[in-house]
C-alpha cells in the first residue's frame, strides 16, 4: 500500500512547498523556488534542483528523470502532463492509497501530492512513473 514503507519496503521522501522554498522535514537542505523559474516547462531548473537535492539516494539503480517530476506537476495541476508514462493511479476518492495486488508497479516510483490546511489535508493524488 501506498504510504506504508514498513510493510511495504518502500524508502519515502516527505517534500513541503512552502512560499518560495521546498524543504524536506528532518533535512537542513532547501531549494529556492527562483523568481521566473517556469515551472511548467519540463527542463524548468526547480525540477533537476529537487531530483539531485531530495531524490538521489531513493534508489542505488536508476535515478528519477527531472522531466518526470515536471509531468508529476503538471497531473497534480489536472494538466496534460509532457511525459505520458506518468499514471495517476490514485485521486482525492481513493483516500491517498491505491492498491498493487498483482505487482503491476513494482519497481516504479510513486509521488502522492495533498495539500494541507489547519491540520486537514485534502487534494490528494497519487502518480507512478519508472
Amino acid at each position: 500500500m501506498c504510504g506504508d514503507p514498513e510493510g511495504s519496503g518502500t524508502k519515502e521522501v516527505n517534500l513541503e512547498w512552502i512560499g518560495d522554498e521546498i524543504c524536506s522535514p528532518g533535512n537542513s537542505a532547501k531549494v529556492k523556488v527562483a523568481v521566473g523559474d517556469n515551472i511548467w516547462k519540463a527542463d524548468a531548473k526547480i525540477w533537476k534542483d529537487l531530483a539531485d537535492t531530495f531524490l538521489s539516494d531513493l534508489s542505488a539503480n536508476k535515478k528519477i528523470d527531472p522531466r518526470k517530476l515536471a509531468s508529476c506537476w503538471a497531473v497534480f495541476q489536472d494538466e496534460d502532463p509532457p511525459d505520458k508514462s506518468v499514471r495517476l493511479v490514485s485521486e482525492e476518492n481513493g483516500g491517498g492509497e491505491f492498491r498493487n495486488d498483482d505487482g503491476e508497479y513494482n519497481g516504479h516510483f510513486y509521488v502522492r501530492y495533498q495539500v494541507e490546511e489547519d491540520d486537514s489535508y485534502f487534494g490528494e493524488k497519487i502518480v507512478v512513473f519508472k
